[in-house]
């Protein structure tokens, strides 16, 4: 399977920050899940997605955000078969370990790996997107309870005697004698013949495995219900109905569907209470995973384990001497803006007297704006000079070399700050009736020196009062014109301020909207958007450019921007990364969102737009962190690891300042920070972190009295309800009918594609008409919501959340989105006839 870079990036989901580092591990899973799920549908093997995969599935449309494994479930039968077929049929460096494979793995469940150790091949960490270690899908198998529970109990009881004789000559804690009556006895009881070896773990394994004869005995006749009995129906637990598991349906799994009951609410209240109700503790296994791992690689290597450390010389002191490198830009499509930037320079220096301060690769575009008009001032000087001692002929021929300066200014200009943008354009129109006031002198002074009697260059003319006069009020036209363009040249090029905000794509632009929006107030302010694609790099760290969504991102801020402002939108210009030149456009102050500066272990940025090159070109570089999280303390564990991936790292070394969301965020900041550098460079953390007002402000209210009502209806209910099932949502409806003067109803499914769903499809289809007609009846306060064309079901999420007041009906990851903001939630309920 293929996951996208949007996939691996960056995102906080439930107010919970998971970094690409935790990705790689769910994209690394979500690839054993895919070949486990080609084996199943080729042999037509049912499985279904289990504990947190399962409250995942239903309550996330993905991982739970704060864990890193894939669980799931099979029947005792399908277990079997699925383990026989299998070896034959995963892919060769893929593994099956269960307690006969797998050293140590006494466990009754099997876990596919897709290698039995730490990779850094090059082919793995290409398919991995460079992650070396091991990922594994878990698999537990549900087997059949007895009725009777006394004769579950039975069961457990001799179960549990089996396992503690296995695992006693398993440790070598059991003399020879007593392991011997043990055998024998088992060996009657069963009517089995269990080995006689030294080998501790060859008749560990036969013992387990008769343990496990023992959990599969019961058949489907002859029970009601089916639980994991290692280790839970061993500790009392009674399992859930059969009938849960008889019909599955697929929920979105982050990129891909996964099966789970179709009555996966039972299954989730049995096993949590309140499933919906998000409570971020931990406690199934260390965070993340591979963490265990590595420290294991590190323990057994000679060297340190590549990772960003610390480096002093990063931290930035923005009083400090900056050198602009435009050098840094070679190579990267903007050659003919550095070329045109380097001829106006040259040609500055050829008609100026004055040496230039600083060589033509450091120049900005204002210093080359003041350069300019100094080279046209000292120009214009001799022109008058000249004009009075009536040596037309010297004013002509420097003529055509002032057009040529003026119009290469003016195309760089156009190049470096946009042809729409207004201060461009009043410059760009002083700049055309410069040139035609020039024009209009070139014609009159060749017409005066093609007169007889006209002097040769470099001598005096003799005056001729009629044709002077024209030619002198020609060149007062001129120099008047000249004025024009120099005051427009100082105001909109010279004077104005320029403020850049690097942004990774709409998602991201949203923790900018309010900073974007107090820059562009600012009368003296340009704001530029430049849009950066996040691309796969390789594993020696080359970004993997290919087709990427850059232009896609850049239409969609583009046309956002619109939208916001309309025609107060002039002073900001949202611009692909290419034609952006941060070396000519020297901005006042840069916003930046990527905190890693090639540190990111699979995606990258165009280097050009690291915070260490940057940097050169502003004496204000500002981190903004991408996303919100949600509130949390100094011992959330889970929180504070992934800070590691996204405090400790470069940008924030380099930034000036870094903006966040809280006081206690900055707390969490700093306690980071420190920890990260040592103390002695608190002080500076202190100056760098503060608190923006303007950051992640909250959504203003709709302002009316009329409230918006996502009603969602999803396919488990069609499965569960049956025949029902139309019944139940026509009552809703009605409700809905007869309080419609204060409601507006948005109707909406989840999976949210009705093509996905996989229940009675004469049942969909019947359910769909019904809906259609009813909105089209009442489309005054209702309509049917749909995902737009290439909207994930994240961006469908929020827009849900964004647009309405309330939530009711089926458990959806949609729910969250509605919490977080605080918005009124309802689960429906559904009676489940069984």
């Amino acid at each position: 399977m293929k996951l996208t870079t949007e996939f691996y990036q960056d995102e906080v989901r439930y107010g919970f920050y998971v970094p690409t580092a935790i990705k790689q591990a769910w994209g690394a899973e979500l690839q054993i899940l895919a070949e486990i799920d080609r084996i199943c549908k080729k042999y037509n093997i049912r499985y279904f997605s289990e504990w947190g995969t399962l409250i995942g599935a239903v309550r996330h449309g993905g991982f739970v955000p704060w864990d890193d494994d894939l669980d799931i479930g099979m029947l005792r039968e399908d277990y079997e078969r699925f383990k026989e077929v299998a070896k034959d049929e995963l892919p060769g460096e893929f593994a099956i370990h269960d307690y006969a494979t797998k050293e140590n793995h006494w466990l009754f469940l099997a876990r596919v790996v897709n290698c039995n150790r730490i990779c850094f091949e090059e082919e793995h960490l290409r398919k991995y997107h460079n992650f070396p270690y091991i990922a594994t899908v878990d698999i537990f198998v549900m087997d059949y309870l007895y009725r009777d529970e006394e004769q579950e109990k039975a069961r457990c009881e001799e179960i549990k005697h089996i396992l503690a004789v296995a695992d006693q000559i398993i440790e070598g804690r059991m003399q020879d004698s007593v392991k011997e009556m043990f055998l024998q006895e088992l060996e009657n009881k069963y009517q089995t013949k269990l080995p006689r070896t030294k080998n501790a773990r060859e008749l560990g394994i036969a013992l387990y495995r008769l343990a496990e004869l023992q959990m599969a005995r019961v058949s489907a006749d002859e029970s009601d219900a089916v639980a994991q009995i290692f280790p839970w129906v061993l500790k009392g637990n009674r399992g859930l109905p059969k009938k849960c598991y008889d019909t599955l349906v697929r929920l979105p799994f982050e990129e891909i569907t996964i099966p789970v009951p179709a009555d996966y609410d039972m299954a989730l209240r049995y096993r949590y209470g309140d499933y919906m109700t998000i409570r971020k503790v931990w406690g199934g296994h260390d965070y993340p995973y591979f963490e265990g791992q590595r420290k294991n690689l590190q323990a057994v290597a000679d060297f340190p384990l590549p990772e960003f450390t610390f480096q002093p010389e990063m931290l930035y002191d923005s009083t400090g001497h900056v050198c602009r490198n435009a050098n840094a830009f070679d190579g990267i499509s903007q050659n003919s803006l550095c070329d045109n930037a380097g001829r106006v320079c040259k040609e500055m220096d050829k008609k100026s007297s004055c040496k230039q301060e600083k060589d033509v690769e450091e120049q900005t575009l204002t210093d080359i704006a003041g350069q300019y008009v100094s080279v046209l001032d000292e120009m214009m000087e001799n022109c008058t000079a000249q004009m009075q001692e009536q040596q037309y002929g010297d004013v002509l021929s420097v003529l055509p070399e002032l057009q040529q300066l003026v119009v290469d200014f003016g195309t760089l200009l156009e190049e470096v700050r946009g042809e729409t943008n207004p201060c461009v354009q009043k410059v760009v129109a002083k700049i055309q009736e410069y040139c035609d006031a020039l024009y209009a002198l070139y014609e009159q002074l060749n017409t005066r020196l093609q007169e007889p009697g006209a002097p040769e260059a470099g001598q005096q003319s003799v005056d001729v009062p009629g044709a002077d006069a024209t030619v002198r009020a020609s060149y007062e036209a001129f120099a008047c014109s000249y004025a024009e363009m120099k005051a427009e040249i100082q105001q909109f090029c010279i004077a104005r301020r320029s403020v850049l905000f690097i942004c990774t794509g709409m998602r991201e632009w949203h923790a900018y909207e309010h900073l974007c929006d107090e820059e562009r107030q600012k009368a003296d302010t340009d704001v530029y958007i430049a849009c950066v694609p996040t691309v796969f790099k390789d594993i020696y760290g080359h970004a993997e450019y290919g087709q990427n969504a850059e232009d896609v991102n850049t239409m969609r801020i583009q046309d956002h921007i619109q939208n916001l402002y309309g025609e107060f939108a002039d002073n900001i210009r949202t611009m692909p990364w290419q034609k952006v030149n941060p070396a000519l456009l020297a901005p006042g102050t840069i916003y930046i969102q990527d905190p890693y500066d090639g540190e990111n272990p699979c995606l990258t940025i165009p280097p050009i737009y690291y915070a260490g090159n940057l940097r050169k070109y502003t004496k204000n570089l500002i981190y903004v962190p991408a996303y919100k999280v949600k509130e949390f303390r100094a011992e959330d564990t889970t929180d504070r690891y992934n800070m590691k991936h996204y405090v400790t790292a470069p940008a924030l070394m380099y930034a000036d300042q870094i903006y966040v969301q809280s006081e206690n965020m900055r707390q969490r900041y700093l306690e980071c920070l420190v920890e990260f550098s040592g103390e002695a460079y608190r002080a500076i953390w202190e100056r760098k972190i503060s608190v923006s007002e303007f950051v992640f402000q909250s959504e203003a209210g709709k302002g009316t009295s009329q409230k918006t009502i996502l009603y969602c209806i999803g396919e488990t209910e069609l499965a569960n309800l049956g025949k029902r099932a139309l019944a139940h949502v026509e009552s809703r409806l009605q409700i809905f009918a007869d309080n419609h003067e204060n409601l507006q109803v948005q109707i909406c499914f989840y999976p949210p594609r009705l093509s996905d769903w996989e229940v009675d499809l004469q049942r969909v289809k019947t359910l769909t008409e019904m809906l259609r007609t009813y909105a089209e009846t009442n489309k005054a306060w209702c309509t049917l919501e749909k995902p737009q064309k290439q909207e994930d079901l994240a961006a469908y999420r929020e827009r849900l959340a964004m647009n309405g007041d309330a939530y009711y009906g089926s458990p959806s990851p949609y729910v969250h989105a509605f919490t977080l903001r605080e918005k009124p939630v309802m689960l429906a309920s559904t009676e489940i006839e069984y």
